[in-house]
C-alpha cells in the first residue's frame, strides 16, 4: 500500500458507489491505472473481506461499511506501507523528535525500510525544511545525528504544521514497532501513546468536556511530541488557570502521569492549541424546540420554492435538520477545520450552496451570529440527502432501445442496461417501429446503436457498453429523476411510507393535542400581545401551563421577531418548556378582528394557536398542521370553520394529508 491507494480506500469508504471515470478524474490517473489499483487494494485487503471493491460496467461498488478503514490503514507497518518522498521527510523529523540520544543512518533506514541513498537524500531536504522553524539536525562523525532547537518558540509551529499537513502519517508513525526513552525507561511508541490517551480521557472526565475525534487526535499527537521536547522547569504554576478549565485538569493530569512541571510559557502554548480545538456539544436539550422547528420549516419552504423541489412533506428532513440546528444555534462556531470533505461538497453543489447561504438570515438571527461555511455545508448535506431520497424513490423511468441488429443483440444490451438501472421499464424496437413506442409509452430516454435520421435526443451506444456510456447514462437518468420531482410527481409516490414513524415514536397526533374544548371563535383582541394572552388563557385554565408561560411567549416574539407566523393569517406562539409547561397541548382562537404581527404579506393574523410542549411530543402535530396550511383546499376549509366540530374535521384532513 502507498499514500495514493490509501487515499483511494478512504474515498471509496465515503463514496460507496462511484465510477471508474470519476476515480480517474479525482486521482488524476488513467482508467486502466485505476482498475489496477483497485485489484491491488482488493488483494491487500482480502483477509478482511473478499471482494471489498467490485467493478461492474464501469460502476464501482464498495463494501467497506463495517470496517474502520482509516484506522486499519494507519496501523500498517512500513513493510506493508510504502512511504513516498514527502512522507519520509515527515517521518525523519518525527523520528528525530522521539530520540533522546543520537541515532544513525542505519537506524533510520531500518526503521523506514528504505535504502541508504534514499535516506541520505531525504535528510538533506529535512535539514533545509526544519531550519525554517529554527531547528537543525546535527551530524557528528562516528556518533550519529541529533535534533537541536535554536529557538524553542518555533517548536509549537513545527509540531502543529506536521500534524495538520498529514495527521494520518503521524498516527501511522506511532503505530510502528519502535521504542523511545522516557525517564530512563525504554517504552514502545504504542505504550507511550496509551499513556497520553489515559491523560486525555481523565481530563475529559474531570472537566466534563469532550473533544471531537479530530481535535482529540491533534491534541494527543501534539502532546506525544511536545512532551518529549519539553524542557523541565522547577515550578508548576496554575495561577492563570481556573479550576474547572480543561487546561487546568490537563496540566494536573500530565504532571501526575509523567511527573513533569509545566511552566507559564508551555502552559500558554497549550492554551493556544486548546483555543483552536473543537469540543463536542453535550447532548443538547433544547427546551424551545418549537422555535427551532418553525425556523427550520420556514427555511425548508424557502429552499423548496427556490429550487422547485417540494421538500415540505419530508418529515425526516424537518426532524433531523431542526435537531441539528438546535445543537449549533447556541454553540460557538467551529474553529479548527476538521471536515476535509466540505470543499468538495461546495464545489459539487455551488448553486444549492449559494441558495442556502442566501436563505439562512432567520437562522443567523436566532443564533445571534453568522453560520460559517462548515455549518452551512452541513445544512447543505441534509438538503442533498433529502433530494437524493426523492430521486431514489422515482421508479417510473421508461427507456427505449433502438437496435439495428438482431434480437440477440437487443436483449444483450437490455440486460447490460438492467445492471445499471434495474428498476427501469425497458422497451426494444428496431429502426422501423420505434415511433409507436415514442408515441405511446411516455419514453424518458432513448438509446440507440444506430444513427437516427429523425431529430430527437438520444444516447448513442455500442453493443459492448463502455465506461463513458455508463457515465453518460447515469448522468442522464439523474437529470430525468430531477425533472420528475420538479414537475410535481405525486407525493403518495414519493413518500410511500410503509411504517408510520409516529406510531414507533409513540407521539401525539394533531387531534390529540388540539382538542375541540381548546378552541374558541369570534374572540376580540386589541393587539398581538392581547391575542396571545387570550389564546394562552385556555391552556392556563386547563392546567396545561403556568401563568409565566404567557409572558415568556410574548418576550420570545419581542426578542426574536414574529417568526411564529407560519402561514397567511396564522401564528403559533410558544416558549421554552422551562417557562412553566406542565403538559403538551395546543389552543386555538379565531379573532373577530385580525391583528397585525408585523409580517409583510402574512398579516393580519386571525388565528392564534398557542403551543406548549414537553419532550418534542408536539412534532407530528406541528408537521401535519403546517403542511395542512400549505394545501389551498384545506386552508380554505380551515378559514371557513366557525365551530369546534368544523375545525375538528379540518384537523383530521390535515392528519390524513401526510
Amino acid at each position: 500500500m502507498d499514500k495514493k491507494k490509501t487515499e483511494m480506500c478512504i474515498y471509496l469508504h465515503k463514496n460507496r458507489e462511484t465510477t471508474i471515470d470519476k476515480l480517474s478524474k479525482v486521482f488524476n490517473k488513467t482508467n486502466r491505472a485505476i482498475r489496477n489499483d483497485i485489484e491491488e487494494i482488493n488483494v491487500f485487503l482480502r483477509h478482511i473481506c473478499a471482494n471489498l471493491i467490485v467493478v461492474e460496467n464501469g460502476v464501482v461498488y464498495t463494501n467497506l461499511k463495517e470496517i474502520n478503514i482509516r484506522e486499519y490503514l494507519n496501523n500498517l507497518d512500513y513493510y506493508e506501507y510504502t512511504l513516498d518522498s514527502t512522507e519520509r521527510d515527515v517521518v525523519i523529523i518525527l523520528y528525530a523528535m522521539t530520540k533522546k540520544n543520537m541515532f544513525t543512518i542505519n537506524d533510520l533506514l531500518e526503521f523506514m525500510k528504505v535504502s541508504r541513498s534514499t535516506v541520505m537524500k531525504d535528510i538533506n531536504k529535512v535539514k533545509s525544511f526544519i531550519s525554517i522553524y529554527n531547528h537543525e539536525l546535527i551530524s557528528l562523525a562516528s556518533k550519529g545525528i541529533i535534533l537541536k532547537e535554536i529557538n524553542s518558540k518555533f517548536k509549537y509551529d513545527l509540531i502543529i504544521d506536521l500534524l495538520k499537513f498529514d495527521l494520518d502519517n503521524v498516527i501511522r508513525f506511532f503505530n510502528q514497532n519502535e521504542y523511545l526513552e522516557l525517564d530512563d525507561e525504554r517504552i514502545s511508541y504504542k505504550e507511550y501513546i496509551s499513556l497520553i490517551d489515559d491523560v486525555l480521557e481523565k481530563t475529559e472526565e474531570d472537566s466534563g468536556k469532550k473533544l471531537t475525534e479530530y481535535s482529540y487526535n491533534i491534541l494527543k499527537y501534539f502532546l506525544s511530541l511536545y512532551l518529549l521536547l519539553l524542557e523541565k522547569s522547577e515550578n508548576q504554576n496554575l495561577s492563570n488557570s481556573s479550576k474547572g478549565d480543561f487546561i487546568y485538569y490537563l496540566v494536573q493530569n500530565l504532571d501526575n502521569k509523567f511527573e513533569i512541571n509545566i511552566n507559564d510559557i508551555d502552559r500558554h502554548i497549550l492554551r493556544r492549541l486548546l483555543d483552536s480545538l473543537n469540543f463536542e456539544n453535550k447532548e443538547y436539550k433544547n427546551n424551545d424546540l418549537p422555535k427551532i422547528q418553525i425556523i427550520t420549516r420556514k427555511f425548508i419552504e424557502d429552499i423548496s420554492s427556490k429550487i422547485s423541489i417540494d421538500l415540505n412533506f419530508d418529515e425526516e428532513l424537518l426532524k433531523n435538520l431542526s435537531k441539528h440546528l438546535s445543537s449549533i444555534l447556541n454553540a460557538k462556531a467551529e474553529k479548527l477545520e476538521e471536515y476535509n470533505f466540505i470543499d468538495e461538497i461546495i464545489e459539487e453543489n455551488p448553486d444549492l450552496y449559494k441558495i442556502v447561504k442566501e436563505s439562512i438570515g432567520e437562522i443567523n438571527k436566532i443564533a445571534n451570529r453568522k453560520l460559517n461555511d462548515t455549518e452551512i455545508s452541513f445544512i447543505l448535506i441534509y438538503l442533498i440527502a433529502a433530494i437524493e431520497k426523492q430521486k431514489n424513490l422515482i421508479r417510473n423511468i421508461n427507456l427505449l432501445i433502438i437496435c439495428a441488429a438482431g434480437v440477440g443483440t437487443s436483449y444483450f444490451i437490455k440486460e447490460k442496461i438492467k445492471n445499471v438501472v434495474p428498476y427501469a421499464n425497458i422497451y426494444i424496437s428496431n429502426t422501423q417501429n420505434y415511433r409507436k413506442f415514442l408515441d405511446k409509452e411516455n419514453i424518458d430516454i432513448v438509446l440507440s446503436n444506430v444513427k437516427i435520421a429523425e431529430e430527437f435526443d438520444y444516447l448513442f451506444i455500442k453493443n459492448i457498453l463502455d465506461d463513458d456510456f455508463i457515465e453518460d447514462l447515469i448522468t442522464e437518468i439523474d437529470e430525468i429523476k430531477l425533472k420528475k420531482i420538479k414537475s410535481g410527481s405525486k407525493k403518495t409516490e414519493i413518500y410511500d411510507i410503509t411504517e408510520k414513524t409516529k406510531e414507533l415514536d409513540n407521539k401525539l397526533d394533531l387531534s390529540d393535542i388540539l382538542k375541540p374544548e381548546f378552541m374558541r371563535f369570534e374572540i376580540e383582541a386589541k393587539d398581538w400581545k392581547d391575542s396571545i394572552v387570550k389564546s394562552s388563557r385556555i391552556l392556563l385554565e386547563n392546567d396545561i401551563i403556568e401563568e409565566r408561560y404567557t409572558d415568556a411567549m410574548i418576550k420570545n416574539i419581542e426578542e426574536y421577531g414574529p417568526y411564529i407566523v407560519v402561514s397567511k393569517g396564522v401564528a403559533i406562539p410558544h416558549a421554552s418548556s422551562e417557562e412553566g409547561v406542565k403538559k403538551t397541548a395546543m389552543s386555538l382562537i379565531k379573532l373577530k378582528n385580525p391583528v397585525p404581527f408585523g409580517v409583510e404579506g402574512l398579516d393580519p393574523i386571525q388565528y392564534v394557536i398557542s403551543l406548549s410542549s414537553l419532550n418534542n411530543e408536539h412534532f407530528y402535530a406541528f408537521f401535519d398542521l403546517v403542511n395542512g396550511l400549505q394545501n389551498e383546499e384545506i386552508k380554505q376549509e380551515f378559514i371557513s370553520a366557525n365551530s369546534s366540530s368544523d375545525m375538528e374535521k379540518v384537523l383530521k384532513k390535515m392528519e390524513d394529508l401526510t
